[in-house]
């Protein structure tokens, strides 16, 4: 019900926290903008009353993981793409990887 072809999706900043031994928790800053609810009316036709909902297979959603990575000290770039078996590519599409420093949050897709 709701138009996702203009929506712009961005993660402002995330931070988290040790709760004990088994247990962290992370805080996301979402920006969420052009997300808005069709408003139309549909009409059922008593011949097809179940209509196709999917009409390719761009029209499936699908979902995607990450990981969000921490630099730390000593680390290097080719050791993170080796650590998460990515290319460079995968996650340039996701970071600014111009200046790379420790404490930069790197967000890994999951391929």
């Amino acid at each position: 019900r709701y138009d996702t072809s203009k929506i712009k999706f961005d993660i402002d900043d995330f931070y988290y926290e040790i709760i004990n031994t088994d247990t962290l928790k992370v805080n996301i800053d979402v920006y969420v903008d052009g997300l808005n609810e069709i408003k139309e009316e549909r009409c059922i036709e008593e011949e097809n009353p179940l209509p196709n909902v999917f009409n390719s297979v761009s029209d499936v959603e699908t979902y995607k993981s990450y990981t969000v990575y921490i630099v730390r000290e000593n680390d290097t770039l080719e050791g993170i793409l080796t650590k998460y078996s990515v290319t460079k590519e995968d996650i340039e599409a996701y970071n600014d990887l111009d200046e790379l420093k420790i404490g930069d949050k790197l967000i890994i897709p999951n391929v």
